[in-house]
């Protein structure tokens, strides 16, 4: 059981996760705040809230994600540092 929390754990606190969460939160929000325009309702009410905080998530998640591209890259040139033969000079 404790396996499958922390499988549960790691999906959620997934990058990937989180910006697809955040592009939902996004979707919704922006979408009643259009409705409420159309209808002449001018003012701020949760769905604005929820619009902002998936802007503020997906901030983080694509922080995370560009930091993970970037550790990829260090791996990735130290891998292929130490399988290069050194150079030998004649």
């Amino acid at each position: 059981m404790n396996k499958l929390f922390s499988l549960a754990d790691q999906i959620l606190k997934s990058p990937v996760t989180q910006f697809l969460i955040a592009v939902m939160l996004i979707y919704g929000g922006t979408s009643e705040i259009r409705e409420d325009y159309q209808k002449a309702q001018h003012a701020i009410s949760v769905h604005h809230g929820i619009a902002l905080y998936g802007i503020i998530m997906i901030i983080r998640a694509g922080i995370a994600l560009v930091k993970a591209i970037a550790g990829f890259g260090k791996v990735h040139a130290a891998v292929t540092n130490k399988k290069s033969p050194p150079d030998r000079e004649a």
